[in-house]
């Protein structure tokens, strides 16, 4: 489900930035310590806006609506969570043009 739901994002941003090349989402699987990496995105464009643009709203969309669970560990127990707190949702469609 996250791997379609983050193919989905990465359709959606093609259709709203034009001038997208190229783009891609990994987010890592298994144990990951805190202040670690988890996400990355990378974007090429023709214009450098459109990929800073791209990915700014790919990773908010991401927190908002890619099924990740993480289980937290801390002293005195463990909590599984989803992303962010948010409740999932479909992703929203890419602001409009400038």
């Amino acid at each position: 489900m996250a791997l379609k739901t983050m193919r989905a994002l990465c359709r959606l941003a093609r259709l709203r930035w034009d001038g997208l090349l190229r783009i891609a989402i990994a987010h890592r699987v298994g144990v990951v310590g805190v202040g670690e990496t988890s996400v990355i995105i990378a974007a090429s464009s023709a214009h450098r806006a459109d990929a800073i643009e791209a990915v700014g709203w790919i990773i908010d969309e991401l927190k908002a609506t890619v099924p990740i669970w993480k289980k937290e560990t801390f002293e005195g127990g463990e909590v599984w969570k989803e992303n962010d707190g948010t409740q999932r949702r479909e992703p929203a469609p890419p602001p409009p043009p400038p």
